[in-house]
């Protein structure tokens, strides 16, 4: 709910003028935290139990909303605390995620990879179909409400992950310390790790102008009220419950590089047709095609990267990716504070279209070794 409110909470701080370097302010706070703590929460995930961390993330989230609850009913919010709480909640998460996906292959054997991250995102997504419309709804009856219902979210969740077992680290060879140099030296050993890294991070950049211009896109021309702004993100999340109850069939048939090259060429597609629309059911195709697409493009490249790296290095290079993920997200956010007013909403999304076709040949070439290298792995 959140993800739908947030972005509505910043608007009520903010002059029609100022809405698009508003937002990016917030995008930024929010991008941050995975820039300055990727690599310490993947040091973290090879050193401490990884289930322990999980939950203690969506305790911290948890009481974080609840503060956010008590200044907005207070009357209290404003620009300045609406970026701290998406500070600390992409701090969070950071850490969160960075636990979360080296905790996956330690659950379920290699060859169920796809069929496991397709499932989580499913059903991860598919608790966006109430929340996102939800959210937008709390919103426009009572602001902080959404905001609440979250923080009740992340306790059930932490009490959910306390079902699962214990999740140690894995021990380092020749004793080895917890250390980052591995992790680089690992990830620029192998080609199609390296690409998908620089890959993540320029995809990142055209993913964040896209999301943090969505509501100007869907308001300003595609005449879409602020009251269905959550409905209308429903859509991606409905295409990204598809692709991850779908990709496994899709990935056997294509095979994972094919599957990852049509993810962002699909998605490019959908940035374009989303950036020159001015018809609110044309939006809605688009966006039911960038989740699809995103959300298929996310599950491949973790099932290749959770399948290519060293099991007792997984936390830490997993994080480099977090870190480059962060840094596009970031960059992102910046083109969008620096150049919205002045580009405009719709001809920067079909620019971060442009810039997405523009990568796919050297995403084909630096894929090339992928079967070789996860028949050795």
């Amino acid at each position: 709910m959140t993800r739908a409110a947030l972005p509505l909470l910043v608007l009520t701080f903010t002059s029609q003028r100022t809405e698009a370097q508003a937002l990016g302010l917030v995008a930024f706070a929010a991008t941050l935290p995975a820039l300055l703590f990727s690599l310490p929460s993947g040091i973290n995930a090879d050193r401490f139990d990884r289930r322990r961390l999980v939950i203690l993330a969506e305790c911290i989230s948890a009481v974080v909303l609840i503060g956010a609850v008590i200044l907005i009913a207070a009357d209290s919010m404003n620009i300045a605390l609406a970026a701290l709480l998406a500070f600390v909640l992409g701090a969070v998460a950071t850490q969160f995620n960075g636990a979360a996906q080296p905790m996956l292959p330690l659950l379920v054997e290699p060859e169920h990879l796809d069929e496991a991250n397709g499932k989580l995102a499913a059903v991860t997504d598919g608790t966006e179909f109430v929340g996102l419309p939800l959210g937008s709804l709390l919103f426009s009856i009572t602001p902080w409400a959404p905001f609440l219902a979250d923080a009740l979210s992340f306790v059930g969740s932490a009490q959910l992950l306390r079902a699962l077992p214990p999740s140690p680290p894995e021990p380092m060879p020749d004793g080895e310390k917890v250390r980052i140099r591995p992790a680089i030296d690992h990830l620029r050993a192998s080609r199609p790790l390296a690409t998908l890294w620089v890959m993540l991070g320029v995809l990142l950049v055209t993913n964040t102008v896209a999301l943090v211009l969505a509501p100007l896109v869907l308001g300003d021309r595609a005449g879409v009220p602020k009251r269905w702004y959550g409905a209308m993100l429903l859509l991606t999340t409905i295409g990204a419950t598809v692709a991850g109850l779908t990709c496994r069939g899709l990935i056997i048939r294509l095979g994972p590089v094919r599957a990852l090259v049509t993810a962002v060429v699909v998605n490019a597609l959908a940035y374009l047709l989303f950036g020159f629309t001015r018809a609110w059911y044309v939006a809605g195709v688009a966006l039911f095609v960038w989740g699809f697409s995103v959300t298929l493009g996310v599950i491949v490249s973790t099932s290749i990267r959770q399948r290519m790296i060293r099991r007792d290095l997984l936390g830490r290079v997993m994080s480099l990716y977090q870190l480059v993920v962060a840094a596009g997200g970031l960059l992102g956010a910046a083109l969008v504070w620096a150049l919205g007013k002045a580009v405009g909403t719709g001809p920067m999304v079909v620019s971060a279209g442009i810039v997405q076709l523009a990568l796919v040949p050297a995403l084909v070439v630096g894929l090339r070794e992928v079967s070789a290298e996860l028949a050795n792995s």
